[in-house]
């Protein structure tokens, strides 16, 4: 049996706060369950040690740097990783991950989560059109 998008638990880390607030808006309303949004790599580990995440969507650089110790820790777990990050010079180690270049969109964020936990081509609905170039100019 496919599991459902709402029995699946995201976790996001996003430097910014704005975008990682319009993404796990984003991901809720097309279904997912969210955890954080983190801004700091720690925050994240902490949150891991005594939970599980089924997939997480990644910025490679947080407020406490780069995300290598969590992008290690989700992928010794096994743990499904998309990259959501305007970096694109990776570790050879992380070279491998869905990478999607910011500014993305809803739209390209869910159907690559969808993918990636659900094997589906393009399951999200028409309703995230909005770029996340728009969100990251505003402000808190």
């Amino acid at each position: 049996m496919e599991p459902h998008r709402a029995s699946l638990i995201v976790l996001v880390a996003q430097e910014e706060t704005v975008v990682g607030l319009a993404l796990e808006d984003a991901l809720t309303e097309a279904g997912y369950t969210v955890a954080g949004v983190f801004a700091t790599s720690s925050a994240a580990l902490e949150w891991l040690e005594n939970r599980r995440a089924d997939a997480a969507i990644l910025d490679f650089s947080l407020h406490d740097g780069p995300s290598v110790d969590l992008l290690r820790e989700l992928k010794s777990r096994g743990v499904p990783i998309l990259l959501y990050s305007a970096f694109n010079k990776l570790r050879d180690e992380f070279r491998e991950l869905p990478h999607i270049m910011k500014p993305g969109t809803f739209d390209q964020i869910v159907n690559a989560l969808d993918k990636l936990l659900l094997g589906a081509d393009s399951a999200s609905s028409g309703s995230s059109q909005r770029a996340l170039r728009e969100v990251s100019n505003r402000t808190p």
